[in-house]
């Protein structure tokens, strides 16, 4: 059961650690902010996972090159089943997203007490219309190309997306999402945002996001992330939801990094 729990807490924070891609301290209509942050993970009171201990750390940086977004996260924690003995896993991701949103460069590596136990490298494409398909390949002895809905959004224009939605007043949003996880990377994210809310002179946003298997007909997601954001884009609150435990993810430090000096476009 502790090789189960730990797939789960991977996908969790991948999806997690694309969404910090949200600004950690800018005002309101800003975008997308480079970042680097730390963050702690730890059960949340009352829903710690069956039979398991979990401790973690989770590193994330975001870094805006004047093509696109660089992401780097390496999420590592410990497990202990009561019924086997604890293990490690390190799960280190890296991506590229292009400006245009068009395509997405991705590697992810696990291990498992320092063994390699997993890697994906691949990369996604979005056409040019609506009327053609995207396309993904996974590299490996065996390349595997995959088709992508062309209304497929990779993870900064899904962020990007949703701070507009949230500016904007609207209380739902569904996108079809391709995180970089490998062939079961695509999925159904459908957000609510409830009403604003002002504290401390900052404006507030509770949201819960569910992930769905794109035709799942199952009206429980995946996974649900859930807590509050600013107008900035901070999460001031998050949770990872995963219906028969939850992990609570407490921010340690978190530093802006600097624009790069891009000439103007023409």
């Amino acid at each position: 059961m502790g090789r189960f729990v730990s797939g789960r807490i991977a996908v969790a924070v991948l999806v997690a650690g694309l969404l910090a891609a949200l600004a950690p301290s800018r005002p309101a209509g800003a975008g997308l902010v480079p970042h680097r942050a730390f963050y702690r993970l730890e059960p949340l009171a009352g829903r710690t996972p069956p039979a398991t201990r979990v401790e973690g750390r989770l590193a994330l940086e975001w870094r805006r090159t004047c093509g696109g977004w660089a992401s780097r996260q390496r999420l590592a924690f410990l497990m202990a089943p009561d019924d086997a003995a604890p293990f490690v896993v390190d799960i280190r991701f890296r991506g590229f997203e292009r400006l245009d949103g068009r395509r997405f460069d991705f590697a992810m590596e696990t291990f498992e007490d320092g063994r390699p136990v997993e890697r994906t490298e691949g990369r996604a494409w979005l056409p040019g219309t609506t009327r053609e398909r995207g396309g993904l390949v996974l590299k490996g002895p065996e390349p595997r190309r995959l088709a992508l809905p062309a209304t497929t959004r990779f993870p900064a224009r899904q962020m990007e997306e949703l701070l507009a939605a949230a500016r904007a007043g609207r209380a739902l949003v569904d996108q079809l999402v391709y995180d970089g996880s490998g062939e079961e990377g695509l999925v159904r994210a459908v957000t609510l945002f409830g009403r604003p809310r002002d504290r401390s002179g900052r404006r507030l946003w509770p949201f819960v996001m569910g992930y769905h298997r794109p035709g799942d007909p199952a009206p429980l997601p995946r996974l649900q992330l859930w807590g509050e954001m600013d107008e900035g884009g901070v999460f001031r609150k998050l949770v990872l939801d995963f219906g028969d435990f939850a992990l609570r993810a407490v921010p340690v430090r978190i530093r802006e990094l600097p624009l790069p000096p891009c000439p103007a476009r023409p």
